[in-house]
């Protein structure tokens, strides 16, 4: 499940802002705040994916995509290890898991990564997915995923 790689609704950025607003202790109406901004390494990243499926398709460089994410993933898991508790920094989400948690719900369900040589990030990504605002800020909540109907 490639999809569109310059969707916005996909941009892991957007994912992060959305997480950081539901966090907050005052509503904000997003409905039609579309959150077009995105960080120069995910610019960066887009465009390489965009470049690799037009020149190769999508089936020749999801080994490529699921071994660069890997490799992170490992580090990651390496870097965790001795201070993680509920979350990826302790027992109440911080900021450290705004920004892990789309990471790892991006490239899990986009790029159909297995989790299971990942037991933390797994055991992480499960604890996440139990918290409202996770479940909220997710993608394919957002109003401009072309199957939300409300773009």
């Amino acid at each position: 499940m490639l999809g569109s790689p310059v969707s916005h609704y996909w941009v892991i950025g957007g994912f992060r802002i959305q997480l950081i607003l539901s966090f907050m202790t005052f509503n904000v109406d997003c409905k039609h705040c579309f959150l077009k901004h995105t960080t120069s390494s995910e610019c960066i990243v887009i465009g390489k994916v965009k470049y690799l499926g037009e020149k190769f398709g999508p089936e020749e460089i999801l080994p490529w995509i699921k071994h660069h994410i890997g490799n992170g993933f490992v580090a990651l898991e390496n870097l965790l290890k001795d201070n993680v508790g509920r979350y990826a920094t302790g027992d109440e989400v911080f900021l450290a898991d705004l920004f892990l948690a789309p990471q790892i719900y991006s490239y899990t369900t986009r790029f159909n990564l297995d989790l299971n040589q990942f037991p933390l990030l797994s055991r992480l990504n499960e604890a996440y997915s139990q918290v409202s605002e996770f479940q909220n800020a997710i993608p394919e909540k957002q109003p401009d995923n072309p199957s939300s109907g409300t773009s």
